[in-house]
């Protein structure tokens, strides 16, 4: 028999550690701010291209984790329960994000070729031009993606609050309910999204699995991130309590399916271009496997998808959360490496790794790393009057005494 537990009595504040996060994103955030306006300033198109790659980034990291928590409420799980408030905190940086986007629409030129157009003088190239890749119909087509994962992000949000008050209540169903309206949202807004932001850099290049490459990149940023912040919350309690080696074996698991299925997308949009070898299909390709290029390909099938994959093999690796940590520090970086070879090999011929690839990007993540934490300080780390945490809570102990 489980027992229920009170609650009441339960510590729900967030530990002092996050604030001393945020503290020290804040300085860093303020540190590359300032680097970053000097590259505006003395380096405006690497700038933009930088921006690009960290937008992306930060990108992924706030709707990989909206539709992560959409995963949760569809399939169920203890898994979920710890990292619920993690995944909502990130996810309801929408806003910053979509501030994000006003450099890109100010950069368009330095980073699309089809605002110019002489670029677009073949028919085909023209009639895209003519009815979708113009300034005004990108920056609307923008508008309305983010009022849509807005949308999605205010109906959940507002749900989840209503369990931090009694009575304890179960809406399951209610979450369920929007979450599969929001899953099928996602992944059409999302797949518009990647195409105008990214393989418009190459207008008319054509591809079915590129998207779902980006989708499955942002969970695996999103599950980094709650392993990230798991190492260190596990020392707490009641998350000590929930964040048991099971809680940590299931994440593992869910990380080494991302990493397989984000191989297997990788490699089969390759294996198709390359069979086909059509001049408007490997016109990606080709200045992503020359001029130095093609070592960055390498690094990233041995360290996005060799080593993890390997590693994340062994349950009782996946099992401590002390060693798992490295797994989600090193996707955490590779996630950030894949973006930026997927932008900048369109700006340079050769391998050109400038500053600003690393001050943009920092500077925004740290900054989306401030309000992040602020928004997690603000609300008790778990939902207290969801129905299901004193069952669970009571499992767990009792499991703790078998």
């Amino acid at each position: 028999m489980s027992t229920n537990v009170a609650v009441e009595n339960l510590e729900t504040k967030a530990p002092a550690f996050i604030r001393t996060v945020q503290s020290r994103a804040l300085v860093v955030a303020v540190l590359a701010g300032i680097g970053s306006i000097i590259g505006f300033v003395l380096e405006p198109n690497q700038a933009f291209h930088s921006w690009l790659v960290g937008f992306a980034y930060t990108w992924g990291l706030t709707t990989g984790s909206m539709a992560v928590l959409m995963l949760w409420y569809l399939s169920g799980g203890q898994w979920g329960m710890p990292i619920r408030r993690i995944l909502e905190s990130a996810m309801k940086n929408l806003w910053l994000v979509a501030l994000y986007f006003i450099p890109i629409a100010i950069g368009a030129k330095a980073i699309y070729a089809w605002m110019y157009p002489q670029n677009m003088h073949e028919e085909a190239l023209h009639k895209l031009g003519e009815n979708f890749l113009n300034f005004r119909f990108f920056v609307f087509r923008a508008v309305l993606y983010f009022i849509i994962w807005g949308i999605t992000v205010f109906l959940l949000s507002r749900l989840s609050t209503r369990l931090d008050n009694p009575p304890s209540k179960f809406m399951g169903r209610m979450f369920a309910g929007i979450s599969g309206a929001g899953m099928v949202v996602y992944f059409y807004t999302a797949t518009f999204a990647t195409v105008d932001w990214f393989m418009s850099m190459i207008p008319g290049w054509p591809s079915t699995v590129y998207s779902l490459i980006q989708v499955v990149g942002q969970a695996l940023l999103a599950f980094s991130l709650c392993v990230l912040l798991s190492r260190f919350l596990v020392a707490y309690q009641p998350m000590a309590t929930l964040m048991n080696r099971k809680f940590f074996h299931d994440i593992g698991k869910l990380m080494l399916a991302f990493v397989m299925l984000w191989a297997y997308l990788s490699f089969s949009q390759w294996l198709i271009i390359w069979a086909g070898n059509m001049p408007e299909e490997i016109r990606w390709y080709l200045p992503r496997l020359h001029g130095g290029w093609e070592y960055g390909f390498a690094l990233m099938w041995l360290f996005h998808f060799g080593v993890p994959f390997t590693l994340l093999l062994s349950q009782p690796l996946k099992k401590d959360v002390r060693k798992l940590v490295w797994i989600a520090v090193l996707l955490l970086f590779m996630r950030y490496f894949e973006l930026f070879w997927q932008v900048e090999p369109q700006f340079h011929t050769y391998f050109h790794y400038s500053w600003l690839d690393a001050v943009i990007p920092i500077f925004m993540v740290s900054l989306w790393l401030v309000f992040a934490c602020r928004t997690y300080m603000r609300h008790p780390i778990l939902t207290l009057y969801d129905s299901r945490l004193p069952v669970t809570l009571g499992e767990l102990q009792e499991q703790q005494y078998e």
